[in-house]
């Protein structure tokens, strides 16, 4: 039994395409997808056409990520106050290149499975932690153990922090698969993992492949991302780039930079001048 786990795509159809064709090369039985699917690169439905397109030839589990609850919610209530800027335009814009099936496929995820194997230890996915999608989890932290220490599979597949690792304890282990779309751990590389079953364990190869960046870049412009995003979309080709995340570090310094100027603001709210601020001090053109 061989598994691919996927996560945080984060609409990168171009990464998703090379590690598809990677996984066409193996003897895979099916793909675990993790969340994030969607957002932040362009094209959206592009991925989502390409996910659909290979759940009709591998057995697929879904799981929500939090792009998808953030999504879920804008549907439900438009005046949620996204526009277009660097706060929320990447997510409206995402929201504006969906249709009503990519809506129900959102709402057709779980936030958690558990996924069974005849002969095979259970397996429990989510995006971020068993108790929330926004939870990141880093290996060897007290948070981490207490949720092996009540977990009862054998085998936690998490995503969100975009960090590929494998950490055990109490006879059980956390598998992140690291990010397929967007990477933040000096990487620039695509990122996903493979689960093999192997007698009484399953054992996790990671996986890492080369896709054209290149490509992905020139369509910030021409699909109107940019101008809709502004300074998050730059930090996100400047991730892109480099491995490093950029778009954290100016979203924490742009708020940092309203709550000086005592601006009421939260995360979807900050004003232009400080986010181009934070742009400017971190390095981004």
């Amino acid at each position: 039994m061989r598994i691919a786990v996927l996560s945080d795509i984060h609409s990168n159809y171009v990464a998703l395409e090379a590690c598809f064709n990677y996984i066409e090369q193996q003897c895979i039985d099916g793909i675990i997808y993790l969340g994030d699917y969607v957002s932040d690169c362009p094209y959206p439905q592009k991925t989502l056409s390409l996910i659909l397109e290979k759940s009709k030839r591998y057995q697929s589990w879904f799981v929500m990520g939090n792009r998808e609850e953030y999504l879920l919610n804008h549907h439900e209530d438009k005046n949620s106050g996204w526009k277009y800027s660097s706060s929320s335009g990447s997510l409206l814009y995402t929201y504006e290149n969906l249709n009503h099936s990519d809506i129900e496929f959102f709402r057709k995820c779980k936030n958690t499975i558990k996924i069974e194997f005849t002969g095979c230890l259970p397996l429990f996915a989510c995006h971020g932690s068993p108790m929330s999608s926004r939870e990141q989890l880093f290996s060897g932290t007290e948070r981490i153990d207490d949720y092996l220490r009540n977990l009862e599979e054998s085998c936690l597949l998490c995503g969100h922090s975009h960090m590929q690792f494998l950490y055990s304890n109490y006879g059980k282990t956390v598998i992140n698969p690291g990010s397929v779309g967007v990477q933040t751990n000096g990487q620039t590389k695509s990122q996903f993992a493979i689960l093999n079953w192997n007698k009484d364990q399953w054992l996790t190869e990671f996986i890492s492949v080369e896709y054209n960046i290149g490509k992905l870049l020139s369509e910030f412009e021409v699909s109107g991302l940019n101008h809709k995003a502004k300074m998050w979309s730059k930090a996100i080709q400047k991730s892109l780039q480099t491995g490093i995340n950029y778009p954290l570090m100016c979203l924490e310094l742009a708020y940092k930079l309203a709550s000086e100027a005592e601006t009421l603001c939260e995360p979807f709210y900050i004003e232009e001048e400080f986010w181009n601020e934070a742009g400017r001090r971190i390095g981004i053109k």
